[in-house]
């Protein structure tokens, strides 16, 4: 049963929980997965109990449980770095148990059966822990053997389902990067050739220098021709002996690698290099600033926004 579904952790350890709270029942499981980086602490904590298969809520068997206790300290933070098992009848008799872990909870720890979880590595990547079997009855021999032998089988579980995570996170990964390169390609040179030979109208006729300026009516091919338009008047083909087959490929370039999005697009990168090429005609800044200078605001204009997917700051930081 463990083996059938191993899609996402949360799902493994939701079987393992509910088929091991059926074998053995008691009050509670908890199963603690190692951070695997730290080794000193649990990165995750699963907790059961016998009314949550009673929840209606489906996200219950796809989302990991609330942690209910400290998870670092007493008998799991033993078990973990030791791999020893701990079978004890009461709870509070035993030095290794944190009595804060019922602290301000109606739930009082009586009997604990705690053993490592192993992957067939031998290393250590959870622990599981039963608290107060029914009746008031201690975990016995018995008990201890059979959590043991299918312990083994949790082990493998939940390393096959890591593996199976991770590859499903390469994937995901290739995909995006195939997406990327299929998408990020450059101009054609017969594009950039038609380009060049079009007629590039003056900054008068765009009102590139108006800060009242408006592309709204503008077709594409115009935006193109304006940029180009932009890097002339700023003597910039010129003073870099940039060859203008090559600037007309590089600015298609740059078009064909905006989205097509709401806002963050080629339109406004074309807005903001006009913006920029009105703040440095009008104010003479270019001859303040310089060759270089002028060169990189304007390539940092149109390109400032290159593959943006349209999503906001919060999006991304989440």
């Amino acid at each position: 049963m463990i083996f059938e579904e191993q899609s996402t952790i949360e799902y493994m350890v939701f079987r393992i929980l509910t088929h091991m709270q059926s074998l053995i029942q008691c009050q509670r499981v908890q199963i603690l997965l190692v951070h695997e980086a730290s080794k000193g602490t649990f990165s995750r904590v699963f907790d059961f109990e016998p009314n949550d298969l009673s929840e209606d809520d489906s996200q219950s068997r796809t989302s990991p449980y609330e942690s209910r206790f400290p998870i670092n300290v007493g008998i799991t933070g033993f078990v973990a770095m030791t791999g020893e098992t701990v079978n004890i009848p009461n709870a509070y008799e035993d030095h290794r148990f944190d009595p804060s872990a019922d602290d301000g909870q109606s739930f009082k720890h009586k009997s604990i059966l705690c053993m490592a979880i192993k992957n067939s590595l031998g290393q250590i990547i959870g622990v599981i822990q039963l608290v107060n079997k029914f009746n008031d009855l201690i975990f016995t021999k018995n008990d201890e053997n059979f959590v043991e032998a299918f312990a083994i089988f949790c082990g493998m579980g939940i390393h096959n389902t890591h593996m199976y995570e991770k590859a499903v996170v390469a994937m995901a990964k290739q995909s995006v990067t195939l997406e990327v390169l299929s998408y990020h390609v450059s101009a054609s040179i017969d594009d950039a050739i038609r380009l060049r030979r079009l007629k590039v109208p003056s900054a008068a006729f765009f009102k590139l220098h108006d800060f009242r300026f408006d592309d709204i009516h503008m077709e594409d091919s115009d935006t193109l021709l304006a940029s180009l338009r932009m890097f002339y008047d700023l003597s910039l083909v010129d003073r870099f002996n940039i060859d203008t087959e090559v600037l007309c490929r590089w600015l298609l370039s740059v078009k064909r690698n905006y989205r097509h999005v709401t806002y963050h697009n080629w339109r406004h990168a074309f807005n903001v290099t006009q913006m920029m090429f009105a703040i440095l005609t009008t104010t003479q800044w270019w001859k303040i600033f310089g060759d270089i200078e002028c060169l990189a605001l304007v390539i940092a204009c149109l390109c400032h926004d290159l593959d943006h997917r349209g999503t906001n700051n919060s999006f991304q930081i989440k």
